[in-house]
């Protein structure tokens, strides 16, 4: 390429990135027919750079057409994500609309040292029972306890009542049965007054944690663009404080129903990019994050030395049964790892 295409190139690159802008600028002050023009005009220039040959052209125009996609959609106004036990019609609110709401102080905790030694011993038990035959990294599935993710630990605190189990998630287990209580309210407004307490759960990220990809929690009840009722709840009670760099979880409001998040959140994971609004509190002991199953989301790095382990509760609609995030195999069975014998042929009679 010459010298002369080059310098073309990098001018509507300039152009393209400063006509972006000035779409932005002009639907924060409402003037939707301007900003739509400013934008089609963007992708044109990009565009007209990526046939003069320059490779980083083509990036950005993917990124301009991206950015065009999510911001030409028709949108809603998200209420306010973060909201208190008290304000259930605020918090009902923010689920339905949101996918995702965030109780502020919610309860009281008096007994956070227990937990933690429950917690790091809990860990401690799945790791000492994993090590030797899937490591510090490799994926597994039991009962009690899964890694889906390298540095994470999601273990399933009610699954199993024999010792060391047991007794190693007393305090976790007295913990969310309070939390339980606390949140009924909430749950019967959102779920019904039928619905259960699926299980509880603690997970953990560890130092030298990876991010998750994007995902939802469950797969869709039933295949197409339904937009349906929540049929599950999880909320998040963090054991310790969780800072910006410990890794708060990255929630992408709205992307539990069909529509234009949905869509443009698609849109932008097919072509490598990130989403356009992420919901990602830092979290303090007391504090509840309840989101709704099928909103996306992801882990992020934990940046510190220090293990972030969070409490969580599962509730769902009376029917519902998740079956896709735990093993059938407990990590207590000592024959777990062996193999059947192989069955002895029995050699038939000779005939006489």
């Amino acid at each position: 390429m010459s010298s002369d295409d080059e310098d073309e190139a990098s001018a509507r690159l300039v152009a393209a990135v400063r006509l972006a802008e000035a779409g932005a600028t002009a639907r924060a002050t409402g003037d939707e027919k301007k900003a739509k023009k400013r934008y089609r005009k963007a992708v044109k220039q990009a565009a007209a750079a990526c046939t003069s040959g320059v490779a980083s052209a083509a990036a950005l125009a993917e990124d301009l057409l991206t950015r065009v996609e999510q911001h030409d959609a028709p949108t809603e106004a998200l209420p306010d994500l973060r909201t208190n036990i008290e304000d259930l019609d605020d918090a009902a609110t923010a689920l339905a609309a949101g996918g995702v709401c965030l109780l502020e102080e919610c309860v009281h905790v008096t007994e956070a040292g227990g937990m933690m030694q429950s917690a790091y011993i809990t860990l401690d038990l799945v790791r000492a029972a994993t090590r030797d035959q899937y490591g510090d990294d490799a994926h597994f599935s039991f009962k009690e306890a899964a890694r889906r993710c390298k540095g994470r630990i999601d273990a399933r605190l009610d699954a199993s009542d024999v010792e060391p189990w047991s007794m190693a998630t007393k305090a976790l287990r007295d913990y969310a049965a309070h939390l339980s209580d606390v949140l009924r309210p909430l749950i019967d407004r959102v779920l019904g007054d039928d619905a259960k307490l699926a299980y509880v759960g603690l997970v953990s990220s560890g130092p030298g944690s990876v991010a998750q990809p994007w995902h939802a929690d469950g797969v869709p009840l039933f295949p197409g663009s339904n937009d349906l009722p929540a049929h599950a709840l999880n909320c998040f009670a963090p054991i310790v404080n969780v800072s910006r760099r410990m890794g708060p979880t990255e929630f992408v409001p709205a992307s539990h129903k069909p529509g234009p998040v949905a869509r443009a959140l698609e849109a932008a994971l097919q072509r490598g990019r990130e989403p356009a609004d992420v919901f990602s509190p830092e979290l303090s002991v007391g504090d509840v994050l309840v989101y709704d199953q099928r909103t996306v989301h992801r882990g992020v790095p934990n940046r510190t030395k220090d293990e972030r382990p969070i409490l969580y509760l599962l509730f769902a609609r009376p029917w519902f049964r998740e079956h896709i995030n735990f093993g059938e195999t407990s990590l207590f069975d000592r024959n777990r790892d062996r193999r059947p014998a192989a069955k002895k042929k029995r050699r038939r009679p000779a005939p006489e």
